[in-house]
């Protein structure tokens, strides 16, 4: 499966994660990281205004 995650292959499941899967992959961690800091929820939106 390296070729799918490198690239010249197609995923033959059709499970590759997109940009906007990371980002909000690492949004998620982010909200973690400071929820564990401050003993407080965390929601994500707070995190980032989109425009």
């Amino acid at each position: 499966m390296t070729g799918v995650l490198f690239g010249g292959q197609s995923d033959p499941l059709d499970r590759a994660a997109t940009a906007d899967d990371g980002a909000l992959a690492l949004l998620t961690g982010l909200a973690a990281n400071r929820s564990f800091e401050t003993g407080q929820p965390v929601r994500v939106a707070d995190l980032l205004t989109l425009h």
